[in-house]
């Protein structure tokens, strides 16, 4: 059974959850060096990256599920077409880590 001052506290943390949900930040804008679209000063500052997402070499990347089990999944970063590729193949019927499974 809740105490009182247990009660009163799980209130207050509720109000500030609904107070703090209402909170907008506004990111800091900056140029990209390359484009000259805004992009966010944090990806400078904290990641170093030099350019907004759209100007960015860098390849994307994907995830493919290894293993499934019931307490959490692995998966391996791929590149991002490979990854579409393989979660394309592993959909089709009778394919995919999970249809080893029993019952599946």
């Amino acid at each position: 059974m809740k105490t009182k001052r247990r009660l009163e506290e799980e209130k207050l943390i509720m109000e500030e959850r609904k107070r703090m949900s209402k909170v907008k930040v506004k990111l800091e804008m900056m140029p990209c060096v390359k484009c000259g679209n805004d992009m966010p000063v944090l990806r400078k500052v904290k990641y170093g990256y030099n350019f907004c997402v759209n100007c960015s070499t860098t390849e994307k990347m994907g995830g493919v599920a290894i293993a499934n089990h019931k307490t959490g999944n692995e998966i391996q970063i791929v590149p991002m077409d490979v990854a579409n590729n393989i979660n394309r193949l592993a959909a089709r019927s009778g394919y995919g880590v999970c249809k080893g499974m029993k019952h599946n």
